[in-house]
């Protein structure tokens, strides 16, 4: 027996050719809303989504006889390794500080996952979790979210003992980021300080 095992990449771009109100929040919806249509049709097919907001080329590229009408540059890239960061963390949507920022909390409920480096980026990058729409969510995941945030705060500022409290909640047993961030605080806990220490988890992976 041979399994099969397919992948689809999609590009979407918010803002362009046609201008709209509000591109990061519509994002935002269009990635929980696609992600509940695929849970809906018990889809077997793992779905990951990366998100940010920022300049970029956009328009018809390629020859005469063959052209596209894409997106290129800096942002594109980042975008496509926020979507494959997924992996590392068993989540589903992560988007970049500039993009949690531009869409808001109003109606999205966030959690601070890490502060990463990431292939082809020199500088350090805040990432969030997208969890869901802030009226939907149940109270334990707005709980999971808040505690969370509150533990990796802590870890940044190298409080290890109170991101380990914050942790220690039952509804982080099962949470893929609460575990990894439960064997760093463990790493750098019975590791010697370091001066320069950002508290960056340094992706390699595309």
């Amino acid at each position: 027996v041979i399994d099969s095992f397919f992948f689809f990449f999609m590009m979407v771009v918010f803002n362009a050719p046609e201008r709209i109100g509000d591109p990061a929040a519509s994002a935002c919806r269009a990635a929980l809303q696609g992600i509940a249509a695929m849970r809906n049709r018990e889809s077997r097919f793992p779905v990951r989504v990366g998100l940010h907001v920022g300049e970029c080329l956009i328009g018809n590229v390629g020859t005469s006889k063959r052209f596209a009408y894409t997106a290129i540059g800096d942002s594109v890239n980042l975008a496509s390794r926020l979507e494959g960061i997924n992996k590392s963390y068993g989540t589903q949507i992560i988007a970049s500080s500039a993009l949690k920022e531009a869409a808001g909390e109003a109606e999205f409920l966030w959690r601070y996952l890490d502060r990463v480096a990431v292939v082809g980026r020199a500088s350090p990058l805040d990432i969030y979790e997208l969890i869901g729409f802030r009226t939907d969510a149940s109270g334990e995941t707005r709980r999971l979210a808040e505690s969370y945030s509150a533990a990796f705060e802590a870890f940044l500022r190298r409080d290890f003992h109170g991101a380990a409290k914050q942790l220690s909640h039952p509804f982080h047993a099962d949470d893929k980021p609460s575990q990894l961030l439960h064997a760093r605080i463990a790493r750098e806990s019975s590791a010697a300080p370091e001066s320069a220490w950002e508290g960056i988890n340094r992706i390699t992976e595309k």
